[in-house]
């Protein structure tokens, strides 16, 4: 059987792609946003088409395409380029489009006051981009200062966005089941770092799926049940 260059042989897919850094990818990561980010422009664009004055909510939709489609290009093709800047650049806009998809999930409950929630927004944002701009490491350097740095940030723009949208929403159940799946996600995706395997869960397959699916899975999950919380609370 042929093996392709820079691919790992192993017992269940005898053909795993490796990062640019060497890290090894699952053959499914990045799978699952790929196909959202191709399928979210279609509703995106029916929104605007049947109702234009839930422009709002639109923008919610684009704002979580930019982290899909960035997500995806990382996972799926840039971040396992040959060429080191084309990965590191990827993985810079992977983790903006984070922000901005933390940013677009309030956005339009927002409008209750949302000058406060714009300048806090950006209060967080700003460094973000300072962090991710400054952080060049080609080795994963999970334990570097500047991406700490930017997980705690991006935590904290978590926690106040869910927050604010709760408090807009009258902690409605749409946000409750949303907010604690995003939590779930994060702690399953913190499990990933800890332990390297793939096999964290059962249903993980080595070189197949892991934790880091789970959490884009999750992910998703919560952002349908704040796009519906968002279709009965926001503007």
């Amino acid at each position: 059987m042929e093996v392709c260059r820079r691919w790992e042989t192993i017992s269940v897919d005898p053909c795993v792609k490796r990062y640019t850094d060497g890290e090894l990818r699952p053959s499914r990561r990045g799978v699952f946003h790929l196909v959202v980010a191709c399928l979210l422009p279609i509703g995106i664009i029916v929104l605007l088409a049947l109702w234009p004055d839930e422009w709002p909510l639109a923008l919610f939709m684009l704002g979580k395409e930019s982290s899909y489609v960035a997500s995806a290009i990382f996972h799926r093709f840039a971040g396992l380029s040959e060429n080191v800047q084309t990965h590191i650049f990827s993985r810079q806009l992977d983790k903006l489009a984070i922000s901005v998809s933390i940013f677009a999930a309030g956005f339009p409950t927002s409008f209750s006051d949302l000058p406060f929630y714009a300048f806090t927004e950006a209060c967080f944002f700003l460094p973000c981009i300072i962090l991710v701009i400054i952080d060049r490491e080609l080795s994963a350097g999970e334990k570097s200062v500047r991406r700490n740095s930017f997980r705690t940030l991006m935590l904290l723009q978590f926690a106040f966005t869910a927050v604010f949208v709760g408090s807009a929403s009258t902690w409605s159940s749409h946000w409750i089941i949303g907010t604690s799946c995003y939590v779930i996600g994060f702690v399953i995706y913190a499990a990933g770092l800890v332990r390297k395997e793939f096999k964290l869960f059962p249903w993980h397959k080595n070189g197949r799926n892991g934790a880091h699916e789970d959490f884009h899975v999750l992910i998703f999950v919560g952002d349908v049940f704040y796009f519906v919380n968002a279709v009965f609370y926001g503007r």
